[in-house]
């Protein structure tokens, strides 16, 4: 990832909290290795780990 890439995206939560957001979705595999719950204000709903534990609890039943 880029110099700064984390910068760049915790400034865009930060705008979409503004506007009115209320919670972030991350939609991109890669979204959820620059933003985690750990550095944004918003709750964030990583899709990529959100799968994976519906693949497991699929598989495991």
């Amino acid at each position: 990832m880029a110099p700064g890439s984390e910068a760049a995206f915790r400034a865009i939560a930060g705008r979409l909290a503004e506007d009115g957001a209320d919670c972030l979705i991350l939609g991109c595999t890669e979204i959820g290795m620059v933003l985690h719950q750990g550095n944004v204000a918003l709750p964030a709903f990583d899709t990529t780990l959100i799968h994976c534990a519906a693949a497991l609890a699929a598989a495991l039943a």
